[in-house]
């Protein structure tokens, strides 16, 4: 063989050498890179599923909340029909403690009103008695005299 074809059979060599040693690195990539994913796609799963039990933990919450609220919104309404009721009572009192107070001051009036006309009436029959006296002296005296 020539010497060119040797020369160019020796450049074959070393071109098909690095053409293998790149096949093998492309192939120690190409496990790499599926070891990687491998191990990415566990970790995706493991996100997966921690999202999952977040996502139910988040319904479970989210239903206390809600019950807790409707409890309390319950709880809040019976309060305040209690109170509601309680308030009715205390105006029902009120009223008849008021009714029985004017019935006290009314009855308190009509006696100092008895007793102003039993005062009034003495006092008439006094001056009546006093004028009736004055005459009686009025025309005695005269005679006496």
């Amino acid at each position: 063989m020539s010497s060119r074809a040797e020369t160019d059979l020796e450049v074959l060599k070393v071109v098909v050498s690095k053409i293998d040693e790149s096949l093998d690195k492309m192939s120690k990539v190409s496990t790499d890179l599926a070891t990687i994913i491998a191990v990415h796609d566990q970790r995706l799963g493991r996100l997966e599923d921690d999202h999952d039990d977040r996502t139910e933990d988040l319904k479970v919450l989210h239903k206390r909340i809600t019950e807790s609220f409707s409890d309390l919104y319950e709880k809040l309404h019976d309060m305040e029909d209690r109170l509601d009721l309680k308030y009715q009572k205390q105006q029902i009192n009120a009223a008849s403690q008021h009714d029985s107070i004017q019935k006290e001051i009314q009855r308190d009036i009509e006696t100092l009103s008895t007793r102003m006309r039993s005062l009034e009436n003495w006092r008439w029959w006094m001056m009546g008695l006093g004028v009736g006296f004055g005459i009686v002296i009025a025309k005695v005296i005269p005679l006496i005299v």
